[in-house]
């Protein structure tokens, strides 16, 4: 759970000039072909930390509730990759926010060894995402 209302964390969440901010995953993090705002068909990139880059194109966008991308480019590890953002209201102070995501491994041949691992990787790195976008949004961001 995270103090604030629906509005104001979507709208964080989805603010592409203070992403570095909370997100400890994005080393840098960008709308794309002159998009100032995220919606539908408009393309994202991100870049790790460790040097991991994705291009990814929003599939859903309802503000103040979904916002859901799925990958167009990405590292050969993965032969495809999709996630979204959801938030809901539960009290006048408080929302829940989670982070879903779905992805597959190439090569075909080895995912039976390389899912499990990329499985317990993402759930590491989304954990890490959401308890800094938490931290942030109830101290840092409105500084």
């Amino acid at each position: 759970m995270v103090s604030g209302s629906v509005d104001w964390l979507f709208a964080l969440s989805q603010d592409y000039s203070r992403r570095q901010e909370w997100d400890p995953f994005a080393a840098r993090s960008e709308l794309l072909n002159g998009a100032t705002v995220p919606a539908v068909g408009v393309d994202e990139y991100i870049e790790s930390v460790g040097g991991l880059v994705m291009v990814s194109r929003y599939v859903s966008f309802q503000p103040p509730h979904v916002a859901a991308v799925s990958m167009i480019e990405g590292p050969r590890l993965l032969a495809g990759f999709s996630g979204g953002w959801k938030f809901r209201q539960i009290s006048p102070t408080l929302c829940t926010v989670t982070f879903t995501y779905n992805f597959r491994t190439s090569p075909i041949w080895l995912r039976w060894a390389m899912e499990p691992i990329a499985g317990l990787w993402y759930k590491r790195q989304m954990r890490a995402r959401l308890n800094g976008f938490k931290a942030w949004t109830e101290t840092d961001s409105k500084k």
